[in-house]
């Protein structure tokens, strides 16, 4: 099953929200929301006096509801934009979205006014961030070796239930549709990062695609929001995947960011940089970081811990710590520290082939998801887990380096490459192509959790 609805038209009167179905279409039931007690019901000869004052509204979907204060107000999307399609499906970002309350006249006191005016401020500015994405028949929060692992009793599930709830940003907002088994209205929303585009090499046509799901958990902006909490859960969460198609045949690749998995914070004040201070009890410390790592395994398998800190100074302290962590977790994580700034003092990027080499097995050894006919043919087995400070500019690099490499394993599985010495950089307009997607997806993830560019 997936998801019936593509457009909508949104007629509202005094009492009544009501959803027309467009696409693919206009003959389904349509969704009718009682404005004064909640109540949603789908139904097929509904009419009602349509208030003229009111203009109906086309809505690319329902975000959700969302109960402040005065009730419940209802969020649409209003504009969308489409990114490309990936294996087959179109994506789209969205670009506009409307927030209605339900009831006009509200009771709040003069207090509750003001404080409800903060809430909802609140709510524009999350809707307001950059970079919500969905696909109407593609479920985005899942990889596609997750989506082709699922067996065909999940695969035929509505979109919402079989959505990896990592990287559904919208699911809290959606639960009274879900409640009431709406599901052909029920849309999941990823925040992160798509860019699609059909390239060519050596007369070859292939498309190359980039999509980042940023994890619901632990959510806040750099400095405020650092390290790992009882649960597991670390700050900037990014789940970052390369995919290939070509003709029947698909590849991808996938990596990981996130803070350092300790107890640790670095509370901004007058000083350029504020240095970070570790925090929590060895007990605490030891519990979250296994809880972190045990998540991780589920999901991946091995993960192989990428730790591009400074060696010395403010820095230190948080290295050694992850790695007497890391050395007591067990054979299912490998971590690697590689001191980024001294290696690569002086503009010496060619300095991180010394990195490369230390994680060349690896590399080997994790591979790439690939499908061919419907078929897997092979699975990517365990997953790079890379960090600096920010999770930013270095982690971005390290990073896309990495799929620089993966991606002549990946050319070479399909046939666009036919000699393993053949490098990226041979190729001027993919070579451009590649550092333009990488340096778009830099940018999106730096300002969602730093709110400016990535440097």
């Amino acid at each position: 099953t997936v998801l019936k609805l593509n457009r909508a038209r949104l007629y509202s009167n005094s009492t009544h929200f009501v959803f027309e179905p467009l696409l693919p279409s206009s003959h389904g039931p349509k969704l009718v929301i009682d404005r004064a007690t909640g109540a949603i019901a789908e139904r097929s000869d509904w009419t009602m006096d349509y208030d003229a004052r009111t203009k109906p509204i086309d809505v690319a979907g329902i975000m959700g509801i969302v109960k402040l204060l005065s009730g419940s107000y209802l969020v649409v999307i209003t504009g969308k934009k489409m990114v490309g399609k990936v294996n087959g499906s179109e994506v789209y970002k969205v670009t506009g979205t409307s927030i209605i309350p339900y009831v006009e006249d509200n009771k709040l006191t003069i207090s509750q006014t003001a404080d409800e005016a903060k809430y909802k401020a609140m709510v524009d500015w999350v809707l307001g961030v950059e970079g919500y994405y969905f696909s109407y028949t593609l479920d985005l929060t899942q990889s596609q070796q997750r989506i082709y692992d699922m067996s065909p009793q999940v695969k035929a599930q509505p979109l919402w239930m079989k959505a990896d709830n990592r990287f559904y940003w919208n699911r809290s907002m959606q639960k009274d549709l879900i409640d009431g088994k709406y599901d052909a209205w029920v849309l999941p929303v990823m925040l992160g990062f798509v860019e699609s585009h059909t390239c060519t090499i050596n007369n070859i046509s292939f498309g190359y695609h980039l999509i980042a799901r940023r994890s619901v958990k632990r959510v806040g902006t750099r400095y405020h929001v650092r390290g790992i909490d009882a649960q597991g859960n670390v700050a900037n969460s990014v789940e970052t995947e390369q995919i290939i198609e070509r003709d029947q045949a698909l590849t991808a690749l996938v990596q990981i960011r996130g803070s350092i998995p300790l107890f640790w914070r670095q509370t901004p004040n007058i000083k350029y940089k504020p240095k970070p201070l570790l925090h929590g009890t060895d007990i605490e410390t030891v519990g979250s970081f296994r809880r972190h790592f045990d998540e991780l395994t589920k999901f991946y398998k091995k993960i192989i811990a990428i730790n591009l800190i400074d060696q010395k100074g403010s820095e230190l302290p948080l290295g050694n710590a992850y790695e007497i962590q890391a050395k007591q977790y067990g054979d299912n994580l490998k971590y690697v520290a590689f001191d980024f700034h001294h290696q690569c003092r002086k503009m010496r990027w060619d300095r991180l082939s010394l990195l490369m080499d230390q994680v060349q097995d690896e590399i080997s050894k994790t591979g790439f998801f690939y499908v061919e006919k419907g078929q897997i043919q092979k699975r990517q087995e365990g997953v790079f887990r890379t960090n600096c400070i920010d999770n930013l500019d270095r982690t971005n690099v390290v990073q896309s380096l990495l799929a620089r490499y993966s991606l002549v394993d990946q050319f070479l599985q399909h046939g666009i490459f036919n000699n393993p010495n053949s490098k990226i950089v041979d190729f001027p307009d993919f070579e451009l192509r590649f550092r333009n997607v990488w340096a778009d997806h830099a940018d999106a993830v730096s300002v969602q959790y730093s709110g400016t560019a990535s440097a």
